[in-house]
C-alpha cells in the first residue's frame, strides 16, 4: 500500500500575510501620527519681529508703476515708496460719470419732450449686455422717470378735470347771454313802441314802467353773466399756468441735478496724489 502525500494549503498563508501586512501599516501610521519627533537644522539667520511689517495703501488706488525701494531697506518719514499710474483708475471713473450723465441727460429729453418712454444712447444700451452698473443705471433713471411722469400726470389729471367742468359751466354762461341779449333786443323794441303809442294815448306811464324794470333786470343779467365768463377766464389762465408750473419745475429740478453732476465730472479732472510715501 502507498502512502498519500499531505497536500499543501497556500491560500491559507496568503490571507495570513495580508492580516499581518495590515496590521503592521496601521501600527507605523498610528506611531507617526501620536510620537513626537524631535530635530533641528543649523542654519545662520535673524529673527525679525512680526510687528515691524507695515502695511501701507493708497485713497485712490491704482497700478503700481515704479517700485522705489528695495527688500530690506531702510526708510524714513517722508521717504516716497511706490508710485503708482492711476491713468486706467481715472478714465474708469470718468466713464461711469459719462454714463451717468448720458442716462440723466436721456431721462430730462424725455421729460422736455413729453415722450412715452426714455431714449438711452445706443453705446449706453449695447453696454447693458455686459455692465450690470449700467443696467441698473437705466432701470434706475426709468424708475426715476416712471414715479416722475405718473406724479405729474395725477396732478395735471386733477387741473385739466377742473378746467373741463368750468368750461362747461362757461359755455352755459356764454348760452344764457346769447339768450339775454335776444331778450333785451324784444325789449327795448316793445320800448320803442309803447313809447310811439303812448304819445297817441294808446300805452300808459305805468306800462312803460314795466318794460324799463323788465330792460334793467335783463341788463343786470348780462352784468352777472359777463362777471362769470370773466371769472372763469381767469380761472382757466390760472389752470394753464399751474400745468406749464408742474411741468417747468420738474424739467427746472432735473436740470439742476445735471448741472450739479456735470459740475462734478469736471471737479473729478483734478489731478490726483500717484505716490505712496511712508
Amino acid at each position: 500500500m502507498s502512502k498519500v502525500a499531505p497536500s499543501f494549503n497556500a491560500s491559507k498563508h496568503i490571507w495570513t500575510g495580508i492580516i499581518l501586512l495590515i496590521f503592521l501599516i496601521g501600527a507605523v501610521g498610528g506611531w507617526l501620527f501620536f510620537a513626537r519627533l524631535q530635530g533641528a537644522v543649523i542654519a545662520p539667520g535673524f529673527v525679525a519681529l512680526s510687528r515691524n511689517t507695515v502695511h501701507v495703501s493708497h485713497l485712490d488706488g491704482g497700478e503700481v508703476s515704479e517700485l522705489l525701494v528695495e527688500m530690506g531697506a531702510t526708510v524714513k518719514l517722508g521717504d516716497e515708496l511706490v508710485r503708482l499710474d492711476q491713468g486706467r483708475l481715472q478714465v474708469d471713473l470718468l466713464e461711469q460719470e459719462l454714463a451717468f450723465v448720458q442716462a440723466v441727460s436721456a431721462r430730462l429729453s424725455a421729460e422736455v419732450y413729453s415722450t412715452e418712454k426714455v431714449a438711452y444712447p445706443d453705446q449706453l444700451i449695447s453696454g447693458t449686455a455686459e455692465s450690470a452698473t449700467l443696467k441698473a443705471l437705466i432701470k434706475e433713471q426709468n424708475e426715476i422717470f416712471s414715479i416722475g411722469r405718473e406724479s405729474e400726470q395725477v396732478r395735471v389729471d386733477r387741473l385739466k378735470n377742473e378746467q373741463k367742468s368750468i368750461e362747461q359751466q362757461k359755455q352755459n354762461y356764454v348760452l344764457q347771454k346769447s339768450l339775454l341779449e335776444e331778450q333785451k333786443v324784444l325789449i327795448e323794441k316793445g320800448q320803442a313802441r309803447l313809447s310811439s303809442l303812448e304819445g297817441q294815448g294808446f300805452a300808459t306811464e305805468r306800462q312803460r314802467e314795466e318794460e324799463e324794470n323788465k330792460l334793467l333786470n335783463v341788463r343786470q343779467q348780462l352784468a352777472c353773466s359777463d362777471f362769470r365768463i370773466n371769472e372763469i377766464s381767469i380761472r382757466q389762465s390760472e389752470i394753464d399756468f399751474q400745468i406749464r408750473e408742474i411741468v417747468e419745475t420738474r424739467k427746472k429740478a432735473a436740470s439742476e441735478d445735471l448741472e450739479e453732476r456735470r459740475l462734478q465730472v469736471l471737479a473729478d479732472l483734478r489731478p490726483v496724489n500717484s505716490s505712496v510715501f511712508w
